[in-house]
């Protein structure tokens, strides 16, 4: 008596399918020589495995969109936050004027002689009177502005990225 076969209609089938050869075998089964084309609906082309393609777990799709409205939210608040930042630089830019203490990018601080379309005039030493151009995109904060604009002589922080 034999005891490892559980079955023995599985194990008779399973010795028939082998005496018979690979040309008895019926594409698309577990064991059956992989011919490249698809048997079925849901075939693999995997060798031996039939059953290689199933369907993903129930809650797989579920994780996705998760992922994937945290990805939207990520892209739009940082679209939001660029949008923000460069209305401040141009609000900042165009609040430019004579007499206005600046620092640029280059961490250069001077007083504003003079504003043009897209040049600064910034006066960095008043005993050597050195003057020096820059544009007016390099103009990174204004340190004080000028005691001729209303109420202006306090500090202003406004940082331009």
């Amino acid at each position: 008596m034999n005891t490892s076969i559980a079955s023995p209609t599985l194990a008779s089938t399973f010795w028939q399918d082998q005496a018979a050869g690979p040309a008895a075998r019926v594409p698309g089964q577990a064991g059956a020589p992989a011919t490249g084309a698809p048997v079925g609906e849901g075939a693999a082309l995997v060798p031996g495995d039939a059953t290689a393609a199933q369907a993903a777990p129930p809650g797989s799709n579920m994780m996705l969109f998760i992922m994937m409205g945290v990805f939207a939210f990520m892209i739009i608040s940082m679209m939001m936050n660029s949008r923000k930042q460069r209305k401040q630089t141009q609000q900042l830019l165009a609040s430019l004027s004579r007499g206005d203490t600046v620092q640029t990018a280059a961490g250069i601080i001077g007083v504003i002689g003079e504003v043009r379309d897209d040049v600064v005039v910034l006066k960095i030493d008043e005993s050597t009177h050195t003057k020096m151009k820059v544009t007016k995109a390099s103009v990174v904060r204004v340190i004080k502005q000028a005691a001729d604009k209303a109420g202006a002589s306090d500090v202003v922080e406004a940082e331009a990225a």
